[in-house]
This record gives structure tokens, C-alpha cells and sequence, in this order.
């Protein structure tokens, strides 16, 4: 919530998201059975809002790489790939 607070200063729209994050999953089993979980972090995978969620938090992380290190980082939706010349062992974040 932090890093989107960052970017968001609408209060009303801080408090849906926050919404967002607290609503329960709802799980339907082979028999068709759904059972609700609450849940205490992060959003579900699938869910309408993770992918956003997902490149905010990822923002950062994607500059660091792509400036600090001789690695690239390529992304698509939530999903991230970091390619690099040489092994993983031997590059280091300055």
C-alpha cells in the first residue's frame, strides 16, 4: 500500500483498493462446492487487480536491475524474465 500511496493521493480510491486487498477468495471445488477464505496478504493469482498490483510493486525492482546490474529485466502482465551474458553468480548489484 505504500508504493501505491505513492502514486494515488485520492482517498476515496485508496480505500477501494484497500478493499480489494481484504475481500475474501472464493474457492469452488470438483464438486462445485465453494468455500470462502479471508485473506491476510497479498492479492489471489487470477485475480482482476494482481497483474497492477504486481508491475507497482515490480517498478523498483525492474529500474534497479535494468540500472545496476549488466542484466535485463523484460516483462509482460505479472510475469518477468531477467536475462544476463554471464552466470547469475557472478553479477552483482553496486
Amino acid at each position: 500500500m505504500d508504493k501505491i500511496a505513492r502514486r494515488i493521493s485520492d482517498s476515496s480510491t485508496l480505500a477501494l483498493i484497500r478493499k480489494i486487498l481484504r475481500a475474501p477468495v472464493a474457492e469452488v471445488d470438483a464438486s462445485g462446492r465453494a468455500t470462502i477464505t479471508k485473506t491476510n496478504q497479498g492479492t489471489p493469482q487470477g485475480g482482476v487487480a494482481s497483474s497492477l498490483f504486481a508491475n507497482i510493486y515490480l517498478n523498483d525492482f525492474s529500474g534497479l536491475i535494468n540500472t545496476k546490474t549488466p542484466c535485463h529485466m523484460v516483462s509482460y502482465a505479472d510475469d518477468f524474465v531477467i536475462l544476463s551474458r554471464r552466470p547469475f553468480t557472478e553479477v552483482q548489484i553496486e
